[in-house]
């Protein structure tokens, strides 16, 4: 009996050790999860700055476009910066066609990740400090203003990189943003 004893703690040690192993917790807590936020302006502040709603987030950026009215072919024209329609348009007019979302920003290169787009407002210059879940983290734009200014810190202070309708992957301030203005 001994021996039976002895091999029902073996059995239960090494279902402890299989139930552990690496390769089976690293699987589980390394997916990262995409989302796509949206951060809706409701007003403006006399310096500029943005008074936004809470950020709220979605699954797909088709889902978190709908959430302000909006849509991916509302922005399909805008995203194919080199085509014929946008040749000759102003920024305000590009940000009336897709329907007051001044600019998208993904966490990867080449519009890729999640994504948090910025709705509700115009290109005249207003800016926002980017929420805490959105600090040093954007990769690559879209953007429906002409020019669009994106800082290394908050209230447009530091180290600025400008950005236009063509622009994809940002260069100097890449994982380094803090505020953006349109």
């Amino acid at each position: 009996r001994a021996v039976g004893y002895r091999a029902g703690i073996g059995a239960a040690a090494l279902a402890t050790t299989v139930a552990v192993l690496p390769g089976s917790v690293a699987a589980s807590t390394d997916t990262k999860v995409e989302e796509h936020c949206v951060l809706e302006v409701i007003g403006q502040e006399e310096t500029g700055e943005y008074i936004t709603a809470p950020l709220e987030c979605f699954g797909t950026l088709e889902e978190a476009l709908a959430a302000v009215g909006a849509s991916p072919s509302d922005l399909g024209p805008l995203f194919d910066a080199g085509t014929a329609a946008l040749r000759g348009s102003t920024g305000d007019e590009l940000a009336a066609a897709a329907s007051s979302v001044v600019g998208v920003h993904w966490d990867g290169a080449d519009r890729t990740g999640s994504s948090i787009s910025i709705s509700g407002a115009d290109c005249s210059g207003g800016w926002v400090n980017l929420s805490s879940s959105w600090i040093d983290r954007i990769s690559s734009t879209y953007n429906a203003c002409s020019s669009t200014r994106f800082y290394e810190g908050f209230g447009l202070t530091g180290g600025v990189e400008t950005t236009g309708l063509s622009t994809v992957n940002l260069k100097a301030l890449n994982d380094a943003a803090n505020s953006v203005q349109y």
